[in-house]
This record gives structure tokens, sequence and C-alpha cells, in this order.
């Protein structure tokens, strides 16, 4: 194993001396540069893993010159963490908050990401709180193509529930379904649209049609011609109606007088 300075490098910010030791498989060296900022420490492998301590270089501070060092690991393989094994394990109701792995950020963000492979979260239950104040405390979940979930039951409890489909909207029950409401309004896009405006809309093309024909337009009032027609066919209504009254007088006298021995025509005859 080698040590001593390296000369090629400028000298620190804090003018100490460079660094570097070099065994037979890895090197450790302090103070060079590189892209996370000024080495305290750091190890390197023969197969490019990294892990190293980096100097404050301001990114992501608050402005008012406390450190931010960064701590940085870089492997081209996997990393596992296998924790816990003597930590007292949890009953079936046991609700206790024993932790085996803790990751506590004062401020800033965690950042999860997996460019070509899933994510997978998997425990005896999972909890998701988003206790922001304001208008802060949202919870975001988007899917490019599918969000599936499943379980024995599903709760939903809002103010407010607002459910959109530029498509279809299906709703399937096995069993019963109760729907109970303050108020319900139920409506198709065709009541929307037209229920209102549609007189004015047939109205409108009704005036468009006549002054392309010459013709009165029809706006729902009836016309003149309409009118004397209406009173035609109830004039014929009642005529109809006296006719009907006479034609029952008669067949009823002409009853009464065969029932008393009168012909039609007026001469006598016995019953037999």
């Amino acid at each position: 194993m080698t040590r001593g300075s390296t000369p090629q490098q400028s000298p620190p910010e804090d003018g100490k001396e460079l660094e570097r030791s070099s065994g037979k498989r890895y090197a450790t060296q302090s103070g060079q540069s590189s892209i996370h900022g000024r080495a305290l420490w750091e190890i390197q492998s023969q197969e490019s893993q990294t892990m190293g301590f980096y100097a404050s270089n301001g990114q992501g501070g608050a402005g008012n010159g406390a450190s931010t060092g960064k701590h940085v690991l870089f492997t081209p393989g996997s990393s596992l963490e296998h924790l816990g094994q003597n930590i007292k394990a949890k009953g079936i109701s046991d609700g206790d908050y024993n932790p085996a792995k803790v990751i506590i950020c004062e401020h800033g963000d965690i950042h999860f990401e997996a460019k070509d492979g899933d994510i997978f979260l998997k425990g005896k239950n999972i909890h998701i709180f988003a206790d922001g104040g304001g208008e802060k405390g949202n919870i975001d979940i988007k899917a490019n193509k599918n969000l599936n979930l499943k379980a024995s039951t599903i709760k939903l409890q809002s103010e407010g529930i607002f459910a959109s489909a530029k498509k279809d909207l299906n709703l399937f029950s096995q069993g019963f379904m109760d729907i109970q409401s303050g108020f319900t309004a139920a409506s198709t896009f065709a009541d929307t649209l037209f229920s209102g405006p549609l007189k004015e809309i047939t109205e409108s093309f009704s005036l468009s049609q006549s002054a392309a024909t010459g013709e009165p337009a029809n706006t729902g009032e009836p016309t003149d011609k309409a009118t004397e027609d209406l009173e035609v066919g109830e004039s014929n209504t009642e005529t109809e109606a006296v006719a009907a009254e006479e034609r029952d007088l008669i067949e009823s006298q002409e009853a009464r007088r065969l029932l008393e021995g009168e012909s039609v025509d007026g001469t006598t005859f016995e019953l037999q």
C-alpha cells in the first residue's frame, strides 16, 4: 500500500494537503474534487464501487452558512440491507411502533425512482399520511394505464367525491345496492344541452326555413288557417253529436210502437 499526496490537483480550499492510499483492490482518498464536491473521505474499489462523504458546496442549503455535506454510495450492482434480526417480533394485534429502519428528513424531499423496474412495498399494513397544512396534504396517484384496487371492503369518506369518465362509467353489484341522498338530480348530456334551448333552436330553424321558402314560419302559435280548420272541426263534431241524438230518439220511438202492436207504417197488428 502506498500513501502520499497527489500534486496534479490544486490544493483544497481549507489549505490541507491531498491524501490518497492505494491497496490491491481499493483506494481511499481525501481532498480530491469530484462531481459531488470536495471529498472528505472516499473509498473506491477495483469494480468502480464508490462511497464517500463530501464537503458542503452550498447546494440545497438555507443560505445561513450551515453545512450541507453529502454522503454518496455508488455501485453498478445491487445494494442490500438486512436488518432487525433481534428486534421484538410483532404479534397479530400488536400495534406498537418498533422500527428497524428509519429515514428522517428535517427538510427536503425523498425521491424513489426505478427507471427500468418496479417498486414494491410489502408489509402487514401500509400507512400513508399526507398531513400538510393549508393547500398541502394531498396524495396524487397517476397511472398511464390501469389503477387497480382490490380489497374485501373499500371505504371512501370525504366532504365531496367527484368521479368523471370521458368514456364509460359502470357500476355493478351482485347484491343489494343502496343509494341515499338529500337531493338527487340525474341527467344526460342531451338533457343538459337541449332541454332548455330546444324551443329556441326549433324556432330559429323555422324562421330560417321561412326566409328561404317564403312560407310563414312555424313559431308554435296557430295560424289563421289552422284556427279556421279548428273551428270547422269543432262545428262538425257538434253536428255529428246532434245527429246521433236524433237517431237514438227515432230508434226508441220505433221500438215503443212495435211493443204496442203498431208497425212502422202505422198499421196495427197483434203480437202472437
